[in-house]
């Protein structure tokens, strides 16, 4: 379990926040709602939740007041309807700035920020239940009236077109699905798969050859072949986490 919180002073949308949480990820559970800076206050003085939703505008004040009082450990994902504070924002122990009505894409994407900071540097209680983590193994598929089962050990890869995204499978099949990359993202083993770029999260056992282009882009050859003509080639700023994870 990840300890959560969230301080927000709408009951709406703080509603609306915990049920995205449980489908993004089960596993973040909400320990206490919280609405003011006072509260919060309170709460952070004997607690220490590893990942906070933190509202900038509160009903009593603004929330880096907080920071004053109290010296705040937890990773920070601020939730506001205005973009002004970003600087501000990111100056605190944030890894993500979120503006209202947030979509489950863009949560999804802070959860995985969150994710990936623990893995490289986080403590270790929560790298070991990280190592025991259930990932996705199944995905629910639809071709017209038709629904079918896609165990995950069958997928090779999963990519956009367009503003869709597909599975592709080891047998060359390719289905349709709902999940955009980076909730994807959250629900996968890390170990298997891995995201080279904006529009492709692969299975380590699809690469059939990795080819440098030069210094800072490497190219990729997948099985079975993508849908495309184009260059299937690493983002680069993956680089780095796509030779580690190749190493692991």
């Amino acid at each position: 379990m990840i300890h959560t919180i969230i301080i927000e002073d709408e009951p709406l949308a703080a509603q609306r926040l915990q049920l995205l949480l449980v489908e993004v990820n089960a596993q973040l559970q909400v320990q206490a709602v919280l609405h003011t800076v006072d509260e919060a206050i309170a709460y952070l003085r004997t607690h220490t939740p590893d990942l906070i939703f933190l509202d900038i505008n509160l009903f009593d004040r603004f929330s880096f007041e907080i920071f004053e009082a109290v010296e705040v450990r937890s990773r920070i994902v601020f939730t506001t309807a205005y973009s002004e504070f970003a600087i501000k924002a990111f100056e605190q122990n944030s890894i993500d700035y979120l503006l209202k009505p947030i979509s489950r894409e863009s949560l999804a994407k802070s959860v995985r920020k969150f994710y990936a900071l623990i893995r490289e540097e986080e403590a270790p209680h929560i790298r070991h239940f990280l190592g025991d983590w259930p990932h996705r193994d199944r995905f629910l598929v639809r071709q017209g009236n038709n629904f079918s089962i896609v165990l995950t050990r069958d997928i090779a890869f999963f990519y956009a077109e367009d503003k869709y995204t597909f599975i592709m499978t080891r047998d060359g099949k390719r289905y349709p699905i709902e999940n955009a990359l980076t909730e994807l993202e959250t629900m996968l083993d890390p170990k298997s798969f891995f995201r080279i770029n904006r529009k492709y999260v692969v299975h380590l056992e699809a690469i059939r050859s990795i080819t440098y282009l030069s210094k800072s882009k490497l190219k990729l050859i997948l099985h079975p072949s993508p849908p495309t003509t184009e260059l299937i080639t690493v983002a680069i700023e993956k680089m780095g986490g796509f030779k580690r994870w190749l190493s692991a």
